[in-house]
Order: structure tokens, then sequence, then C-alpha cells
């Protein structure tokens, strides 16, 4: 999943989740360089990515 956000061709925000169930977030830094990290369970966007995901698979 990408943000609406971009910083000329590259989405700001990356989302995925992993095999066994963790939603990840990752947020551009350079041009196609990122800095990714797991979502922490207290971000409410964490549901909508774990949801979204899921209805991709």
């Amino acid at each position: 999943m990408v943000s609406d956000r971009f910083e000329g061709d590259w989405p700001f925000n990356v989302w995925a989740v992993t095999a066994n169930g963790i939603p990840l977030e990752a947020e551009w830094e350079a041009e196609g360089a990122y800095h990714g990290y797991p979502m922490p369970e207290q971000d409410p966007f964490r549901s909508v990515v774990i949801e979204r995901w899921s209805a991709l698979t």
C-alpha cells in the first residue's frame, strides 16, 4: 500500500504486513530510500493497514 502523498515520483509512506501479521510502515527519506519499522500498537492506522492488506490477499 502506498500513500497519496508523493515526494517527486516517490510515495511518502509505504505499508505492508508480514506473513505473520505484523504491520510495517516505511517513510520516504531520500529518492528511493525509505526507513521502515513495525507500526506501534497504539497507532490507529494500524488496524486500517491490516484490514486493507487482508482484503488484498
